[in-house]
């Protein structure tokens, strides 16, 4: 019973007991002078109530009058009405009834369950509900000739895929004999015809037509037959002579274009009105297709439809005006010369389908990014390239050129290589052409001895170069750009305003901190007196002059740090830029104590005076150390000094326990929230342990599938990886691969592009919201994951 589901059960319980009830009950079975039996009730999950998966949990026990639960029950109305719901043994304790009657009773319920074991034993053996020969019965019309009672017990049977017991499975069958017996005849005909469904599954479909159709006319379906079976006799034939004579090539082609094709549309066609019709349709299309068809109208055809297909591709990847690939113009061709054309043809549709994997989203990406550049590039591919007289004097030129180009990486390669392919080329003898992207060292060239081949790779060598030109071009005016605006960021907007010959060195920083109050006899630079009466005013509104003054001296330890770190100019300006969405947010923004906005501009002026006003102005002369050293002091105000503010606290163990408070406390906001409502805290602060763990449990499910998705960034795609995330995020796999390549995008997830991004997924936005705050603060939510694991004592940290 235990491997039986539950609607299988159910059914077994209730026709088991209807034929317990017809046996004892219906015939007003007498069991003392004042009592007769009323109704007996089973416990169909009985042998299960003990299992942990037991499927009938929610299903009332039985009981008896004194409270014992029951396997069975028996219900006793007396003479006078009175009834009692009683166990096998308690008969003479509540109802005066001999035991001897009872075990007299209990025995005939024994007797009818011998129709239950031998349902058991078949289901065991792996017999199930004879389906097909059941759809044919009803197919035929012949349920009816069945009572209303039977076809009901049929019906419960199939739905819950039980086998029949013997008698019903005997009568079933005599009808099931009854209807192939009225088709004998047009069994025969079929089976007469002197072949086999070696290919195609044409007798197997017609014998389904005679088994199932509702339409059948013997006289006039016999004729049809043995016309239609002469048909199918010449496909099978003409098929078997294609085979017998033909290169490995053209059998895979009928395989998967002819023979799968074919079986799958007449094992798909229904048993209707339209029967006859659909199958002269499949069987004259197929005709078509191979009747009087040698192998090289096979190849032929195939060559035709991977052209159009390789068209309809190029034309999605480069645009409508595409010149294509064309057939082979030759009168006499041989089998093999047009399985290496449909070779090659498929070999390019392949390799546009990488390209087209490959490279589109990464088009459409920067082409939402950076359309102009886009649109650049597609004019220079677009462009004819006009060639010198002298070629191999011109591709010594161009090769010095594109040796001294600065390298790009590995996306600006691949946009590259993409529009060397979209550029159309004549090849003599061939036509125009598209998706080539030819190169030769100048060694190579030079040992090329056909002109028509020099000029070609002339050709791509001054495209590849204008490309490259074009794309360092953006990408310097971008970096540029972002250098002035870097500058303002570090100045704080205020870069105009400020000295640009002014300076100060690390020991003014140190006299500010020591002795900026109340010390009149040293003599200070203009600019450090400028910052003293500043400092000074600052810690009078403030009154938190040690706190001023640890700031100060944290500053100089940052300055004093000798190491910087080796990234790229490009990768500073995007940390720098990064910075600016924290300039002006939380307590200090909103605060009333404006000494505290006023501290932090004082703090950027020190820092321009000592190493900001040293950035020049020609971006071209960039230094790369001093640009660092000013993305160390946005980290320093970040880090130190605005979280310091806020709290009041400086202690980087002290400052860490209030980040940890203010990071709990998001992480339940953001990962706590339930579809149906917010978070319970944000709704109620008193809360029962029960919902308490519910709640911790749906945090730590949500940090941990964020934490997979996070991981599985950094990983190859997985089929398996991408529905199991499917599954847990509720999202599409296709969904799921869009967010990881974003993920692999960025190994550093806290720009704004990448914010930028995620934010442009079709996702809903709570679930944005989670990758983007998961990757800002990984590391520190991986190491408070134990605050929300429930202890015995209710804690709430």
């Amino acid at each position: 019973m235990s491997k039986l589901k539950y609607n299988q059960i159910q059914t077994l319980s209730d026709f088991t007991m209807y034929k317990a009830k017809s046996e004892m009950i219906t015939k007003d079975f007498v069991i003392a002078n004042n009592w007769k039996l009323a109704d007996i009730r089973e416990d169909a999950f009985w042998n299960l109530r003990s299992m942990d998966n037991n499927q009938g949990k929610n299903i009332p026990k039985l009981k008896c009058e004194c409270g014992k639960k029951l396997r069975y029950q028996y219900i006793l109305r007396s003479s006078s009405g009175k009834e009692l719901k009683l166990g096998v043994t308690h008969f003479a304790q509540h109802a005066g009834i001999p035991q001897n009657v009872a075990r007299q009773i209990h025995s005939r319920l024994n007797k009818v369950m011998i129709f239950r074991d031998e349902i058991l034993t078949k289901y065991s053996q792996g017999q199930r509900f004879p389906l097909e020969e059941y759809n044919i019965v009803s197919k035929k019309g012949l349920l009816l000739e069945f009572g209303e009672d039977f076809n009901y017990k049929l019906k419960k049977f199939k739905d819950a895929n039980l086998p029949l017991f013997y008698v019903d499975e005997s009568r079933l069958m005599r009808k099931y004999f009854k209807a192939k017996e009225a088709n004998l005849a047009l069994y025969r005909i079929i089976d007469d015809e002197n072949f086999d469904d070696k290919y195609l599954l044409f007798k197997e479909t017609l014998n389904r037509y005679i088994d199932f159709s509702e339409f059948i006319d013997a006289k006039n379906d016999a004729k049809w037959l043995s016309e239609i079976l002469r048909g199918c006799h010449v496909v099978e034939q003409s098929i078997e002579n294609i085979m017998l004579y033909s290169i490995g090539k053209t059998g895979k082609i009928l395989r998967e274009d002819y023979i799968k094709r074919t079986n799958t549309r007449l094992k798909n066609l229904p048993i209707d009105e339209n029967f006859k019709q659909e199958f002269i349709r499949i069987l004259d299309e197929i005709k078509d297709s191979v009747y009087e068809k040698n192998e090289i109208d096979i190849l032929l055809r195939k060559e035709e439809e991977t052209l159009i297909d390789l068209n309809v591709l190029q034309v999605e990847l480069y645009g409508k005006d595409a010149i294509q690939d064309s057939q082979d113009e030759q009168t006499k061709r041989t089998a093999k010369g047009i399985g290496r054309s449909i070779n090659r043809i498929r070999k390019k549709y392949d390799e546009y389908t990488d390209i087209r994997k490959e490279y589109l989203q990464l088009i459409n990406i920067y082409r939402s990014k950076n359309p102009e550049l886009i649109s650049d590039l597609e004019k220079i591919s677009d462009g004819q390239i006009i060639l010198p007289a002298a070629v191999e004097k011109e591709y010594t030129k161009m090769t010095d050129k594109y040796n001294n180009l600065p390298k790009l990486n590995k996306d600006e390669n691949k946009i590259v290589r993409y529009f060397m392919l979209r550029h159309k080329i004549k090849i003599p003898g061939e036509g125009i052409k598209q998706g080539y992207s030819l190169s030769a060292s100048l060694e190579k060239f030079k040992r090329v001895k056909d002109y028509e081949v020099k000029k070609l790779l002339l050709e791509y060598l001054i495209l590849r170069v204008k490309l490259i030109e074009e794309v360092i071009g953006f990408k310097q005016q971008n970096i540029r750009d972002m250098y002035f605006r870097a500058i303002e960021i570090i100045s704080k907007y205020d870069v105009y305003s400020y000295n640009k010959n002014s300076s100060i060195e690390l020991y003014d920083i140190g006299f500010l901190t020591n002795n900026s109050i109340g010390n009149n006899n040293i003599n200070l630079g203009e600019d450090v007196k400028i910052l003293k009466y500043k400092l000074e005013s600052i810690i009078a509104k403030s009154k938190q002059k040690d706190l001023i003054n640890g700031i100060l001296n944290e500053l100089v330890k940052v300055y004093k740090k000798t190491e910087t770190s080796t990234m790229d100019i490009l990768s500073i300006l995007n940390k720098i830029v990064a910075r600016e969405s924290t300039f002006y947010y939380g307590e200090i923004h909103n605060s009333s104590n404006l000494w505290k906005q006023e501290f932090i501009n004082f703090l950027y002026k020190v820092n321009y005076y000592y190493v900001g006003n040293k950035i020049s102005n020609d971006f071209l002369k960039v230094d790369k150390t001093i640009l660092n050293r000013n993305l160390e002091f946005l980290v320093f105000i970040d880090e130190v000094v605005k979280p310091g503010l806020e709290t009041g606290i400086l202690s980087k163990e002290e400052r860490l326990k209030v980040h940890r408070k203010k990071l709990i406390q998001k992480v339940k906001s953001i990962y706590g929230k339930s579809k149906k409502s917010r978070s319970i805290y944000e709704k109620n602060k008193r809360v029962n342990k029960y919902k308490l763990k519910e709640y911790f449990c749906r945090i730590r499910r949500n940090l941990s599938v964020i934490d997979s998705l996070s991981g599985y960034g950094n990983l190859q795609r997985s089929e398996r990886t991408e529905k199991l995330l499917s599954k847990r995020l509720n999202i599409s796999s296709k969904k799921v691969e869009m967010i990881r390549k974003i993920l692999e995008k960025y190994p550093q997830r806290d720009s704004v592009d990448f914010k930028r991004e995620i934010e442009s997924l079709p996702i809903p936005k709570d679930m944005q919201e989670r990758i983007i705050f998961f990757e800002a603060n990984k590391k520190d939510i991986r190491e408070i994951k134990d605050t929300f694991e429930i202890k015995n004592k209710l804690v709430i940290k």
